[in-house]
């Protein structure tokens, strides 16, 4: 007869067991992330209905839920290279563009965001009709045109 491997209950100072904990580090990890899916990356084991009902029930234990959704301390965020940040928003979006659970606006958007921060990537423009603002002018202002040349003279009719 096979026996089960028994998991430790003991809770730390936190109250929180080991396993509780993992799961608070992978909900603040990705708050996006689909509850089973969280679950799953803290180490417990079952069918996705299971581990999402299991997460809701986590998460209705007070202490539990403070620790997800407390806030951040200054002093717990670590440095941040400018690359590692454009690295993480990068696959963010592209995280939004290849889901399932996206909507066809959002990934219209998240394309539009993740295509600006590329290089020769394409950035569109809003344009609004009631400023009175022609294109000339506005590319002009983003520095793609020379000012405006002066207005060519106008003929001067002699009477005879």
């Amino acid at each position: 007869m096979a026996t089960k491997k028994k998991h430790s209950k003991k809770r730390d100072g936190d109250g929180l067991t080991a396993r509780e904990r993992a799961f608070v580090r992978e909900r603040r990890a990705d708050p996006m992330a689909p509850n089973a899916e969280v679950m799953r990356r803290a180490g417990y084991l079952g069918r996705p209905t299971m581990l999402t009902e299991r997460a809701r029930q986590m998460l209705r234990k007070p202490k539990i839920g403070m620790a997800v959704y407390a806030p951040v301390a200054i002093k717990d965020l670590k440095a941040i290279s400018d690359e590692d940040l454009k690295s993480e928003i990068r696959r963010r979006f592209y995280l939004i563009l290849t889901s399932d659970r996206t909507t066809d606006s959002d990934k219209i958007k998240a394309g539009d965001k993740l295509l600006a921060t590329i290089p020769g990537g394409f950035v569109p423009v809003a344009l609004e009709a009631r400023i009175g603002r022609t294109m000339e002018d506005i590319v002009r202002a983003m520095g793609g045109a020379p000012d405006e040349s002066p207005a060519l003279p106008s003929a001067k009719t002699e009477d005879a």
